[in-house]
C-alpha cells in the first residue's frame, strides 16, 4: 500500500497525509521488531546461563551458619575467623562455641591463611559431624535418619552451662552428620583443617559457613557440679 501511494503521489498530491501516516507506521513496526529481537537475545542468554551455571550446594541457610559472611571472598581467611573469635564481628559468641568443642584461639591462629583442604562425606566415606545454629528437625528435605537415631541430631549447650536450671541465658548449637546436607547433590566442602591442642582431635572449619566439623562422635564434657 505504501509503495502504491508513493507511485500515485505525483498525480494526487493530497495523498501526502496518507503517505506520512504509513511512514510513521513503518517506523513503529521497525522499532517493535528491533525491540523483540533484543528481548529474544536476552531470553536466550538467560537460558544458556541457567544451563551452564553450576548447581548451588544445598547447605544450611545463613541463619544456621556459625560465622556469618565467611563465604564472601574478602572474609574467607583466617583473620576473619580470629576477629569473630575476638568478638570484633557481628558474631559475639564464637569464643564460647569453639571453646565448648575444645578449640582455642591458638588452634585457630595455627590455621592456614586460606582454606587448605576439601572434604566430602560421600567421596571420603567418612562420618563427618558438623554444627549449626538451627535444628534440621523441621527441614522436610532431610532424611529422618539424620534427625533421630544413632546418626541423628544432638543439641549442644554452649552458654548458661554453669546454672543447673533452664534460664534465659542458655544457648545451643546442633551437632549432626555433614551428609545430612547431601539433599540433592553429593557435596564437597572447602575447609580449614586444624587440630585441637587440648584433645589432639582434628577439626575442619567449613569455608561457606564457619561450621565446626570433625570425624566421628564428639564426647560432650560433663557439666560442672
Amino acid at each position: 500500500m505504501f509503495k502504491k501511494l508513493v507511485a500515485n503521489l505525483p498525480f494526487n498530491p493530497s495523498l501526502i497525509n496518507q503517505v506520512g501516516f504509513y511512514a510513521d507506521r513503518i517506523r513503529q513496526e521497525k522499532s517493535i521488531r528491533r525491540l523483540g529481537f533484543i528481548f529474544m537475545a536476552l531470553t536466550l542468554f538467560v537460558q544458556t546461563f541457567a544451563v551452564v551455571a553450576p548447581p548451588q550446594r544445598s547447605f544450611a541457610a545463613e541463619s544456621s551458619h556459625i560465622i556469618q559472611d565467611l563465604d564472601e571472598d574478602r572474609f574467607a581467611n583466617r583473620q576473619h575467623i580470629l576477629d569473630a573469635y575476638d568478638g570484633k564481628t557481628s558474631d559475639k559468641d564464637i569464643k564460647e562455641i569453639f571453646s565448648r568443642f575444645n578449640i582455642t584461639r591458638q588452634d585457630l591462629a595455627s590455621l592456614s591463611y586460606k582454606p587448605n583442604d576439601t572434604i566430602s562425606p560421600y567421596h571420603d566415606a567418612i562420618n563427618y559431624r558438623t554444627t549449626g545454629r538451627q535444628s534440621i528437625m523441621s527441614n522436610s528435605r532431610i532424611a529422618q535418619v539424620y534427625k533421630t537415631g544413632p546418626n541423628g541430631e544432638r543439641k549442644v549447650q554452649y552458654a548458661g552451662i554453669e546454672t543447673p536450671a533452664v534460664t534465659s541465658d542458655d544457648k545451643f548449637v546442633y551437632d549432626r552428620a555433614l551428609a545430612a546436607w547431601d539433599i540433592k547433590y553429593k557435596n564437597s566442602y572447602e575447609a580449614w583443617k586444624g587440630k585441637s591442642s587440648k584433645t589432639g582431635q582434628e577439626f575442619w572449619i567449613l569455608r561457606k559457613c564457619g561450621n565446626f566439623t570433625w570425624i566421628g562422635d564428639w564426647e560432650e564434657p560433663k557439666k560442672p557440679e
